[in-house]
């Protein structure tokens, strides 16, 4: 009777033990790039893409850059920023996604996400996420006005 249930109690520990290993190696993963700042910005200069014209308020015209400060990112780390439309009236849903930009990186640097409307922009209040491997890291809010 007990070497019945043996292999059932040893295949549990297993199946513990093996996914104990796999959650700690997504978490090193998705915290090998620390994000130090998101900086909402009309514009950047230069190849380290500094931020120009800082700020959280811009037109519905407007190119909108995040620009993120990443530290120590091992090579091949996704770094993705989604852009939603929190609060737009009656245009969209709330948190509605708007776009999704996918970057692999490594080192410790600036990355210029943008937003370059095709249209004007509604009025209200937007977010822009920034993940790494796939998990949130931050995030910075910012508005349309007019």
């Amino acid at each position: 009777m007990k070497f019945k249930t043996f292999p059932k109690v040893a295949f549990s520990f297993f199946t513990l033990f093996a996914m104990n290993t796999i959650s700690a190696q997504d978490r090193d993963q998705s915290t090998t790039a620390i994000v130090k700042s998101i900086t909402m910005a009309k514009g950047v200069k230069g190849e380290t893409k500094d931020p120009v014209n800082k700020t959280s308020v811009f037109q519905p015209t407007d190119t909108i850059h995040a620009v993120v400060r990443v530290d120590n990112a091992a090579p091949d780390t996704k770094l993705s920023a989604a852009w939603i439309a929190v609060d737009v009236g009656d245009v969209a849903e709330p948190n509605s996604e708007i776009l999704t930009n996918d970057i692999i990186i490594d080192g410790t640097r600036n990355i210029d996400f943008i937003l370059e409307p095709t249209n004007p922009l509604p009025i209200g209040s937007y977010e822009v996420e920034i993940s790494v491997n796939d998990h949130l890291a931050d995030s910075k809010k910012f508005r349309v006005k007019q």
